[in-house]
């Protein structure tokens, strides 16, 4: 079967190999566009009255097999939501009283055209083709995306959690290199050209705009602070290549 047939088959079936509790369950296989631009198949199984969902990706499984597929496939989504339940609801808890937890709130960025289902049940701010939405970090590399219904857990507003996520964000330091020092660092250029040669790969001025993790930097194109460094650093006009994908990318125009 292809993949469209799989999802309709997987809506329609799921709830065949699923206890009890979740035969009045909303089932819905999503198309997510990821951000490296590959393209899968989310499966989420939402409970009557569960904030909160998990979604189980389809395409490491080999559905050549259906019904034996199907059955994994139902086993290994029970099993997330078992030893994720603790976790979401110790943060629900959390949200609803520590205000700690919401200085943890900050934006994501990612390609809004590609991502509308994504997006639907998210409040998000707009800029070109890029939509920013709100997530708790929770650690480095662990976060948990922000919903209405965490939002009405919260007793806030989509736009006053956008609010707080923005203001957050103000107050990271964004983390401004130079891409040959990114790429020496990220070991990509050296093991294919000494790094003495990487001035004649880029005569042009590039610096990549990120956080201290270097991960998920890419929505710090909303912080002003950014804008005021680059200037400095540039003295004049620059131009930027905004990605969701990528980091934000800055270039002296006057070297192109």
């Amino acid at each position: 079967m292809n993949r469209k047939e799989r999802n309709q088959y997987v809506e329609q079936h799921i709830k065949d190999y699923l206890p009890q509790e979740y035969q009045q369950a909303d089932v819905k296989v999503y198309e997510v566009n990821k951000r490296n631009g590959i393209i899968q198949d989310g499966l989420v199984v939402r409970q009557k009255g569960v904030a909160v969902s998990p979604m189980l990706y389809l395409d490491a499984y080999d559905y050549s097999y259906p019904e034996t597929a199907l059955k994994k496939t139902a086993r290994d989504y029970v099993d997330i939501v078992a030893n994720g339940q603790n976790l979401i609801e110790m943060l629900v808890e959390k949200m609803k009283g520590e205000e700690n937890i919401l200085n943890r709130v900050t934006l994501r960025a990612i390609n809004r055209e590609r991502n509308t289902v994504f997006l639907a049940d998210k409040p998000y701010m707009k800029l070109q083709d890029l939509a920013f939405y709100p997530v708790v970090e929770i650690t480095n590399n662990l976060s948990l995306d922000i919903n209405y219904d965490l939002c009405s857990i919260m007793n806030l507003s989509g736009k006053e959690i956008l609010g707080i996520a923005a203001k957050n964000l103000i107050e990271q330091k964004p983390v401004i290199s130079s891409i040959t020092d990114v790429l020496i660092d990220e070991n990509i250029i050296p093991a294919i050209l000494p790094a003495e040669e990487l001035q004649e790969v880029f005569p042009v001025p590039m610096y990549v705009v990120t956080n201290s993790n270097k991960y998920f930097g890419a929505a710090h194109i909303m912080n002003p602070n950014v804008m005021e460094s680059l200037q400095n650093i540039f003295q004049g006009e620059f131009y930027i290549l905004p990605s969701s994908v990528h980091e934000l990318i800055a270039v002296d125009p006057k070297k192109i």
